[in-house]
């Protein structure tokens, strides 16, 4: 008597936990399908579970519960008495608003009238687990989702919009469920506050891609009203410098970072950043004939000077990570379509470009300034971390070229408009290189050893280029804020 007292009280105590676990889940997943069903199995075994000791009540002589029998002790009615009011808590207390609440038929106790319950209509929820993909198994027998016509009423009422709301909501999760969509509590956004979806770009038709027609900006030509009013208002030292004047996504140019376009002052690096990604979408026009090209930023060699000491797995790794950033690797028939990749990079506070081609399988250093250090010295270790970590992405893409390009030796481009002069415009000259480079090493991109004219009408020639381009997604109110300034330089 004493184990069954003590498994009495037990009992007791699991009832009352099972009802606050039961209430925080409720809270946590108050409209959610799943646990709707996985709750209605629990009350289908406690339903089972009492009618069958209501079958053998009623072939069992009543008894009557009193301390004169001999082994009704007062420890086991206490016990008993527990259980009676764990019982009556639950069914006094209005935990549940969205489930059922399982009720324990213990003995004689009589069923609870009062309790929601679902109905047994069980044909609905087994063609939604079936479609859910099992996600619970065994569980044909799981509970419908209409209440209980007898428990309607004793239920409370919702005001009129909220029920409204509620069963929009359950409609469109019936309606996913039977397309076969894994459902995990979804929120129904109002169509007021529905995110409309990006245009798709769609690829510029063959006329716009004539090899005739000459993409890069060309250096010679005076300045016009436009750009000379944007330079006004870019340079004003008046104007705040940190407004931003270019900005696409999380990628973003203030107007301090654009003074660097003023002449002998060194081009920040964001704005090489930005120069590439505004290349690599122009990549689009190009000529069906012309070789295809990656630029990256110069983030994946930043990554290899900062990881200089570390071992080669890991910086290789971490470089091969960068680039996955910035190149769709997801896409392979883009990857073995490329020709060239195109690494802009400044050491030691020097600008200058590493070029992969893998069609005619050359690696190029393109460098605009005459020193007296050789390139391929003044960036051997550079070339040699560059080649190694660009034959591990090539590796993880299965590129068939990446062996090939283990072999490949560095090649100094010569270029009759490399100086000694001014250092500060060694930015200008990359970006030059990377708008107008193809692979071809006596290409002439319109610069000149003995003026320095070009360079500066290019730096404002790209500084407009960059704020008035279709990326920038604050052009139109940048150029506003321009006209109204109304300065020239």
């Amino acid at each position: 008597m004493k184990e069954f007292a003590a498994a009495a009280k037990n009992l007791a105590e699991s009832m009352a936990n099972f009802d606050e676990k039961f209430q925080q889940a409720a809270k946590v997943l108050p409209d959610d399908e799943t646990m709707k069903i996985l709750m209605g199995k629990v009350h289908g075994l406690f339903n089972t579970y009492s009618s069958e000791k209501e079958k053998e009540k009623e072939n069992e002589t009543e008894v009557s519960l009193t301390p004169d029998d001999g082994f009704w002790t007062e420890e086991v009615l206490k016990a008993v008495e527990a259980i009676e009011m764990a019982q009556k808590k639950r069914v006094e207390r209005p935990t549940f608003t969205q489930y059922e609440k399982p009720s324990f038929k213990l003995l004689s106790q009589e069923s609870n009238d009062g309790a929601n319950t679902y109905g047994d209509d069980d044909e609905h929820h087994h063609d939604i687990i079936e479609q859910h993909g099992n996600a619970i198994e065994h569980a044909e027998d799981g509970p419908s989702e209409q209440m209980n016509k007898d428990n309607d009423n004793a239920e409370d009422v919702n005001e009129d919009e909220e029920e409204s709301e509620k069963e929009e909501c359950e409609e469109e999760r019936d309606r996913r469920f039977r397309k076969g969509k894994q459902v995990e509590q979804y929120h129904i956004e109002p169509k007021e506050n529905k995110v409309e979806r990006e245009k798709r770009e769609t690829a510029p038709a063959p006329a716009v891609k004539s090899p005739f027609m000459n993409r890069s900006i060309d250096a010679r030509t005076t300045l016009g009203s436009e750009e000379r009013l944007l330079a006004g208002f870019v340079f004003n030292d008046h104007c705040d410098k940190n407004v931003v004047v270019f900005k696409h996504y999380n990628f973003t140019l203030s107007k301090a970072q654009m003074e660097t376009m003023k002449s002998n002052t060194k081009v920040d690096a964001g704005i090489i950043d930005i120069w590439a990604m505004l290349l690599n979408h122009n990549e689009k026009f190009k000529s069906p004939e012309a070789k295809s090209r990656m630029i990256f930023s110069t983030r994946p060699c930043h990554v290899l000077d900062q990881n200089h000491l570390t071992a080669p797995q890991t910086r290789n790794k971490r470089f091969a990570a960068e680039i996955g950033k910035e190149f769709p690797c997801a896409d392979g028939n883009k990857l073995r379509s490329t020709d060239l990749f195109i690494f802009p990079d400044e050491y030691n506070g020097c600008y200058y470009m590493m070029c992969f081609d893998l069609k005619s399988m050359k690696f190029y250093i393109i460098d605009s300034s005459d020193g007296d250090i050789a390139p391929a010295v003044k960036y051997l270790f550079q070339m040699s971390y560059l080649r190694s970590g660009f034959v591990k992405f090539l590796r993880d893409q299965k590129h068939p070229k990446a062996d090939k390009v283990v072999k490949l030796k560095e090649e100094v481009v010569k270029m009759h408009w490399r100086n000694k002069k001014n250092k500060t415009n060694e930015g200008v000259y990359l970006m030059r290189h990377m708008e107008t480079f193809y692979g071809d090493t006596a290409w002439e991109c319109g610069l000149d050893k003995q003026s320095e004219k070009p360079i500066e009408m290019l730096r404002i020639k790209y500084l407009h280029a960059i704020v008035t381009s279709d990326k920038n997604e604050i052009k139109k109110n940048i150029m506003e804020q321009v006209k109204k300034h109304n300065v020239y330089i």
